[in-house]
């Protein structure tokens, strides 16, 4: 679902002061996935309308932080070149 879709479920969901949100229903029938032809499920435009203002956390590691360490890379290289001469 993209950010522009996820936002209109968000504002149709909470709407502003004295205005009652709109149903799940009432929404699927409003949003079109990018297709153009079937509608999102009710779990998404839930999801979606629950999870808009969070602030996603990083992901990975951590800068400068490997796996492995510089020997088990050589290991790993020379093991390769030796399967993939195998192969030819």
């Amino acid at each position: 679902m993209g950010e522009a879709t996820r936002a209109m479920c968000f504002a149709l969901r909470h709407p502003g002061p004295g205005q009652k949100p709109l149903k799940l229903k009432a929404i699927q029938k409003i949003l079109k996935k990018k297709d153009g032809k079937k509608r999102p499920t009710l779990q998404a435009i839930s999801k979606a309308a629950n999870t808009y203002g969070n602030v996603k956390k990083k992901r990975g590691r951590k800068l400068g932080q490997r796996a492995t360490t510089k020997e088990e890379d050589h290991k790993i290289l020379q093991s390769f070149r030796k399967a993939s001469i195998l192969m030819l």
